[in-house]
């Protein structure tokens, strides 16, 4: 198995024993429910719904970090779940305020991630592989400049796809393989991708379009 995915697993595997350890197995459930049905509503309808999209993605991050800071501190489940909350809100309302700040982070951030990920392929040395994040994350930052709906469909699409991968690792809903998981989550996040990009470009192609087009005549 290649090296990314042991370290995606890794840490995959982590961000399940920390929701399932602060809540219990069953809102551990509940919990990936909710992040596959995000992740897909994000992959296919994300540029659509965008403000619900940036309060989704902002209270998600929200929430991840409350995660974090509760284990490491070791809080309680009560005073974990009020730091969620309050995380989530505040992250999810600061992205549908400042949207344009929101875009050209999300795309810095992808940028790192993408940038982590061709070095870890190519097996770099740490200097070549920081070099590279600096490249696309440079990359990420232009692009959502100057193609902000581009990036913003291609953003919503990949997050989507983050929270759906994790969603389905986190209660293996397919019960197979790690690959397989990845490769059914990968063209489910094509499939999303590709789906955006006719709905918002070329919406006289779209289902919808046809079928209210039909209805009138």
């Amino acid at each position: 198995m290649p090296e990314i995915f042991q370290s995606i697993y890794s840490i995959l595997d982590n961000v399940t024993e920390i929701i399932n350890s602060l809540f219990g197995k069953y809102t551990g459930l509940g919990t990936s429910i909710i992040l596959i049905l995000s992740g897909i509503l994000l992959l296919f309808w994300g540029y659509k719904l965008k403000k619900l999209t940036l309060i989704i993605i902002g209270f998600i991050f929200g929430i991840s970090l409350a995660i974090i800071i509760a284990d490491i501190l070791k809080l309680n489940n009560n005073i974990a779940l009020i730091l969620m909350i309050t995380l989530g809100i505040i992250f999810g309302i600061t992205n549908l305020l400042f949207y344009f700040f929101t875009i050209i982070i999300l795309g810095i951030l992808t940028g790192c991630i993408f940038g982590l990920f061709i070095g870890t392929i190519i097996d770099s040395s740490t200097f070549v592989t920081i070099i590279l994040i600096i490249v696309f994350a440079t990359l990420g930052c232009f692009l959502s400049i100057t193609v902000n709906k581009i990036m913003f469909i291609f953003l919503t699409s990949f997050f989507g796809y983050i929270l759906l991968r994790t969603g389905i690792y986190s209660i293996h809903i397919l019960q197979i393989s790690r690959i397989i998981e990845e490769f059914f989550s990968i063209i489910i996040f094509l499939i999303g991708l590709i789906y955006q990009f006719i709905d918002n470009f070329y919406p006289e192609s779209s289902y919808v379009t046809k079928t209210e087009k039909n209805n009138q005549s």
